[in-house]
């Protein structure tokens, strides 16, 4: 599939997802999934059989050339409706196995999209089972949540990623006391790695791109799985209550 077939979503749309009044936006769109896959291709985490999940989808723009990958599956998911429309119109008919989903899930982007959800993020559950994928991606996603959602997602990843399963996810770091501008947030980088560590995470940093922090996160293979996914949930509910980011 020549990903050049596919139509750019709408210009809004691609202003949505790369943020700022770049006049250049569908550059700009390309440069950043193209990069985005070239991450995920040297992490070795698009296989023949591998049941990928992108977090955060938008309107396709990492899709657009996993469509080329050899991927057993893909799932992606996001709170906004038009965007998921999208993919489904123009994606999912050139690739069956390429699935949508729209969540309405609560977000700082109320205010820019009009997108308004129902769900507090960190009462949402995947709806997926356990141990269903084999990678995942969250593309600048905690960079728009606060750290106690966050929490809450890393329990979810970790319950519906598979033993030896890779996540690759970037977060802003503050070099002072963590803070929220406009739909950003910026984590104190010990705090975050506390609680990815917490989460039952191992992680790597991979590198430092436009202020994205990226990370690769990997689920070990671990004994008595179900007994370790609820003690999880408990730390980090426990965690959550004490925090207060915003």
């Amino acid at each position: 599939m020549d990903d050049e077939k596919i139509p750019f979503p709408p210009e809004d749309f691609m202003r949505l997802v790369c943020g700022g009044n770049d006049p250049n936006v569908a550059e700009h769109f390309i440069w950043a999934g193209k990069l985005v896959t070239a991450m995920l291709r040297d992490e070795k985490m698009i296989l023949p059989d591998t049941c990928f999940l992108d977090v955060g989808c938008g309107c396709g723009r990492v899709a657009r050339y996993l469509m080329n990958m050899p991927l057993q599956s893909y799932t992606g998911f996001d709170r906004h409706s038009g965007m998921i429309q999208w993919c489904r119109q123009e994606i999912t008919p050139l690739a069956p196995h390429f699935i949508f989903h729209c969540f309405e899930i609560k977000s700082v982007y109320s205010q820019t999209d009009g997108e308004y959800g129902k769900i507090e993020a960190d009462d949402f559950c995947f709806p997926f089972a356990d141990n269903s994928f084999d990678a995942a991606l969250l593309a600048s996603v905690f960079t728009h949540m606060p750290l106690k959602e966050s929490a809450h997602y890393l329990y979810e990843l970790y319950r519906v990623v598979k033993p030896g399963g890779k996540i690759l996810l970037s977060v802003f770091f503050s070099d002072r006391e963590p803070y929220r501008e406009n739909a950003n947030f910026y984590y104190d980088s010990k705090e975050f790695l506390k609680m990815v560590g917490a989460s039952g995470f191992d992680y790597r940093f991979r590198e430092t791109l436009y202020q994205h922090n990226w990370y690769i996160l990997s689920k070990q293979i671990k004994p008595f799985e179900k007994y370790h996914y609820y003690i999880l949930a408990q730390d980090l509910r426990a965690y959550c209550r004490k925090q207060d980011f915003g």
